[in-house]
Order: C-alpha cells, then structure tokens, then sequence
C-alpha cells in the first residue's frame, strides 16, 4: 500500500484536502523549521486552509509527517506535464511556498504554477535562483519557466544578490533579520504573502486574451457564439432577464432554506456558486455568480456572471475547450462599471457581494435577500453541512464585505426584504448609525 500511494504520488494524484492548500516545498530536513513557523502562523489566522509538503529527502518527510499528523506530506510529481497537471488539480493548490529556493520545483511542474495564475513565493531565500529568478527571462512563459511572485530573503547579501540577477525590487521583501524575535519575523513574512495568497490567478496565456477578443469582436462573436456568448451593457443584462420588478438573491448560508423564503414571488432568480444543487429548493437560477470552474460544469443557469476580466479570461477560456461544459452566456460586472476600482488591499468582495451589487444596479422594484450571513450564522456554514469551518477564505475580509453589503443595499430605492438574522442585525445597526459604517470601505460606483 505504501509503495502504491507513492505511485500515485508521483504520478501527481493527491488525496484530496478538503479546503484549498498551501503547498510548502522543503529541500531537506533543516529547512524545516522555516516551513513550521509559517504554516503555524496561517493556520492560526484562517481556518479554511489546508497545509502540505513537498519534501525532497526521507528526513524531512518523517519529521514533517511526526509535527504535522494530519497535514499531507509528499513527494514531487514526476516531471511530465500530466503529471503536473493533475497535482495542481488534486492538491487543490492555493499557494506554492517554496524554503531557501525553488529549485526543487522541477521545471515541468514550475511552468504550470506559472500558467496556472498560482502564486511563487520564495522565504528564507539565501540566493536567486538562476531558472527562476523573477526579472529573468528564462522566467518568462517563452521559456516555459516559473516567475517567482515574491522573495523573502535570509539577509542583506541575499536581496543584494536577487537585485543583482535582475530581480525587480518590489519583488524582494525585507531581509530576515532575528530583529524582534522570531515571531516578529514570521508577522513580515505573512504580511509579505498575504496579497499573493488573497489574489486572482492572472491570465498568462496568448489564448486566454485571443478568445476574449474574439468573444467581444464585432464579426468573429458570430462565430463563437455555438459556445459563448457575452451581454456587454447593463440595459442588455436587463431586456435578457425580461425587465424583472422583484429579485431574489440568494447566497450560500444557512438562511437561504428558510421557510419564509417559499412563500415570496419574485421573478428572477439569481444564486452563487454551486452548493445549492442537490438541495433541492430554489435549484432553478436565472443568472449564477461564480469564479469556480468546477460551477461552469454543473449548474444548468441562462446566464453567469463573473466579476472582473481577470476572472472571464480564465473561466471563458476553459469553459470554451472543455466538452464537458455546456454553451455558455455570460456577464463580467466590471465591463458594467461595477466592482470597479475596489481596493481593500489584497481582499475582494465574494460572489454573494457582487451578486447584490448587480442586483441594485438593474433597480427592481422590490429586492429579497437571503443566505448572506457573513459566515456568523448559528446554524453553520452551509446548509447541510457541518465540516466546513464557519469562517471566510484568506481572499475575504469579514468587515470589509460586511460594509461592502450595507453600503450596497442601502442604494436600494425600492422595497427591501432581508431574510436571515445576521443579515438583519448588521442592517438595523447600520440604519441607527445613519448609514455609517465600521471602517471605510471603497465600494466602486455603480450606475
């Protein structure tokens, strides 16, 4: 059995984490420690992370396993492009942190995080490393090699060195330095990682802007149309859903199965993600937020709506090449001016949140709101589901999407119907506050 699961190791089949993983690529057993530290840290803040090593020698893969019991430990995939695929498939990556170097990431596997859109970051670095140094150009996708998103560096000569092979200084973060203790240092090094792990994977590849710019070309769109199709307006979203005059939204919490919700007409339909299938209550939508490919090929909805072109590059792309996904009509919020100009410093809003923005942009008459419970719901996380920790994921901040959702509701000129106790708390204080929020939040315009 052992040499069976290192077979399908090596292969790049992973059992599979249930949440996204932060992926630690450790050289030998005395970078160990520098691994620790840091997964400790983030394991502290977000609960809905999973953790798992790459360690190259038998040492460090019997220590990690004894301090680690329940994280994964494994070897590298072999260097072939399947092989790589399927690793950053199963190990449902979030983020490669590489210990000292990346130079254990096999090139194969390198040029697939880079294509991925997944973040490098290098910690403990004591010298750039020269095939994946992020100002080379063998870095660059022509040379089919990883860009490292971030450095750590060790010490001083070691940022010297990385600015010396070209690495660009904003690149490096401050050198390590037992300045502080060693706790102080671990705060930098997840302050420093922190807007690569909350980021959205960029589109890297040629294909990916060439299918968008056929989908938006006056002629070529005819074309693409037997598989995409993209409403460019607000007023076209609008005349696609019949002109609603009342909106349901629902997002993903537990009071989006509340019984009060049966009784309420409404004419469009509109959900988030996919969890709901299978629940069998209000599994018709209309229009589906997501930014998940797995969404793309199972939910049956007329229209889905992405937030950003960073997003619609990657899922259309995918969407258009895999025969396992249906026809797709979709919308991108930030080509309605929504959702544009948001900086919450590495965080964003989550499809619940732009599903309401987009609700109060088409201006019904009357708006009903169920399932946003900002993850403090009692009744957990999910309808039906008792495992996932009640907490947002690292992308997500909770007080910035909760000043993000009143401030957007309170745009709302028609009737307002909140389902869900959580919900309604948050509105009842931010209406006694006239309308004043906890802290600042730049909510982008909408029209």
């Amino acid at each position: 059995m052992i040499l069976l699961a290192a077979l399908a190791e090596r292969l790049g089949w992973i059992r599979r984490p249930p949440q996204r993983t932060v992926i630690f690529a450790v050289p030998d057993a005395s970078a160990c420690d520098e691994a620790e530290y840091v997964a400790e840290a983030l394991r502290g803040q977000y609960e809905r992370l999973c953790f798992a090593y790459l360690a190259k020698d038998k040492a460090a893969r019997a220590r990690l396993r004894l301090r680690f019991p329940r994280d994964l430990v494994f070897y590298a995939p072999w260097p072939v492009n399947p092989c790589a695929v399927l690793f950053l498939l199963t190990s449902r990556a979030r983020m490669i942190v590489a210990v000292r170097g990346a130079r254990y990431l096999h090139r194969t596997l390198a040029r697939r995080i880079y294509f991925s859109g997944l973040p490098l970051v290098v910690i403990d670095a004591v010298a750039a490393d020269e095939d994946t140094a992020a100002g080379s150009r063998r870095s660059e996708p022509r040379g089919g090699l990883a860009k490292v998103d971030w450095y750590e560096p060790r010490h001083p000569a070691a940022a010297a060195d990385l600015r010396l092979k070209g690495v660009p200084g904003d690149r490096i973060g401050p050198a390590g330095s037992e300045a502080g203790g060693r706790a102080a240092r671990t705060d930098r090094v997840i302050a420093g990682l922190m807007p690569y792990l909350a980021r959205r994977p960029p589109a890297r590849r040629l294909i990916q802007r060439a299918v968008i710019a056929c989908v938006g070309h006056p002629t070529l769109r005819r074309l693409a149309r037997f598989r995409v199709e993209r409403i460019d307006t607000l007023e076209e979203f609008r005349h696609a859903l019949g002109n609603p005059e009342t909106l349901l939204c629902l997002g993903s919490g537990p009071s989006s199965e509340s019984p009060e919700l049966r009784t309420m007409a409404y004419d469009r339909l509109f959900r988030v993600n996919h969890r709901w299938i299978g629940r069998g209550i209000f599994d018709n939508p209309d229009v589906v937020f997501t930014g998940h490919k797995r969404t793309l090929f199972t939910v049956k909805a007329p229209l889905i709506a992405f937030q950003i072109v960073e997003a619609e590059l990657q899922l259309v792309t995918h969407q258009v090449f895999n025969p396992f996904c249906r026809r797709m009509r979709y919308v991108t919020l930030e080509r309605f001016g929504l959702l544009k100009g948001l900086d919450w410093g590495g965080f964003r809003p989550t499809h619940g949140a732009g599903m309401l923005a987009a609700a109060v942009a088409l201006r019904p008459r009357k708006l009903i709101v169920g399932g946003i419970d900002l993850f403090q719901d009692s009744g957990g996380t999910y309808p039906g589901d008792s495992l996932t920790p009640n907490a947002y994921v690292p992308a997500h901040d909770r007080d910035l999407e909760k000043n993000f959702v009143l401030e957007t509701l309170a745009q709302h000129r028609g009737e307002l119907v909140l389902v869900g106790d959580v919900l309604n708390r948050a509105w009842q204080e931010y209406r006694r506050q006239g309308g004043k929020v906890c802290a600042a939040s730049d909510r982008g315009a909408l029209p």
